[in-house]
């Protein structure tokens, strides 16, 4: 009897494991009585929530990795009290990208982040406070992970010439991440850090970040732009002149003349974000 016994808590152990390590089968048998009848487990006396609940827990500790990424958005996380809900729901693409080996840190924070996106409830201010905060977290990733080739340039080389013909063709010096957020990120980080959450208090404007990486200081530096200026930085391309910048503003509704539009790249240009392209005509 007590040999039957251990074997059937055996079983039992086994079939969790199972479970906990495949949470599409776990979704199924939860949703299904037939599901459960047909994998056996029917007589037992389970509670699938909390089962689904554990396999989020175990979701969550297998990106530790991430975490260290986004550290400020997995303990906004913690402190809605959003985790382990998140990862519950998660944890059957998780799982797909282990089986399919994609499974990397970056794969494993480009797969999240994405889910993230679409199962927060954006209209909550609480939970679009902490989209925004996952966003800046990542584009600070990113903006370090991915140096682009034109940041070993000189400093010379990253400077408009003092005349521009309407002909110039402005370029982003370094790879850049341009983001409008809800709020500012920088104050959320701060505030968690505190080990305060007051978002009900917290103030909510638009801001207009760019994220780039300096080849010299070897970090990634975060701007913060007025809404002209973003406009201009995400129309600027290497292929368009000066005189199209002015025609594509001017079609939105902002009206600048070749004059001022140079002044705008000018600071764009002292900020290091922008230079000409090497095809570039000047004007003497």
């Amino acid at each position: 009897m007590r040999s039957r016994t251990k074997s059937s808590a055996r079983w039992v152990h086994a079939a969790l494991a199972a479970l906990i390590a495949d949470p599409a089968f776990l979704e199924r048998l939860r949703r299904s009585p037939a599901a459960r009848k047909r994998a056996g487990v029917a007589a037992l006396d389970l509670d699938f929530e909390r089962l689904r609940r554990f396999a989020g827990l175990t979701a969550k500790v297998r990106h530790n990795d991430v975490r260290l990424k986004l550290p400020f958005t997995f303990k906004f996380l913690d402190h809605l009290e959003l985790s382990i809900g998140l990862f519950a729901d998660y944890a059957k693409q998780a799982a797909t990208l282990r089986r399919q080996g994609r499974n990397t840190p970056g794969q494993k924070l480009a797969s999240l982040v994405g889910f993230l996106g679409n199962w927060l409830d954006l209209e909550d201010r609480a939970q679009a406070t902490l989209w925004d905060l996952a966003c800046h977290e990542n584009a600070l990733v990113e903006s370090a992970t991915h140096e682009h080739p034109g940041a070993r340039e000189s400093e010379s080389e990253s400077e408009l010439p003092g005349r521009m013909s309407m002909e110039s063709k402005p370029v982003h010096r370094t790879r850049l991440i341009l983001q409008t957020l809800s709020c500012n990120p920088v104050s959320v980080v701060k505030m968690l850090g505190s080990g305060r959450a007051d978002i009900a208090g917290m103030q909510r404007d638009p801001i207009h970040l760019v994220y780039a990486w300096d080849h010299h200081k070897r970090r990634v530096n975060v701007l913060q732009l007025d809404q002209l200026g973003f406009i201009i930085l995400e129309l600027v391309d290497g292929t368009r002149s000066v005189l199209q910048l002015v025609d594509m503003l001017a079609a939105a509704g902002v009206a600048l003349d070749g004059e001022t539009l140079g002044r705008a790249l000018q600071v764009l240009a002292d900020w290091r974000l922008i230079r000409l392209s090497h095809d570039t005509r000047v004007c003497d």
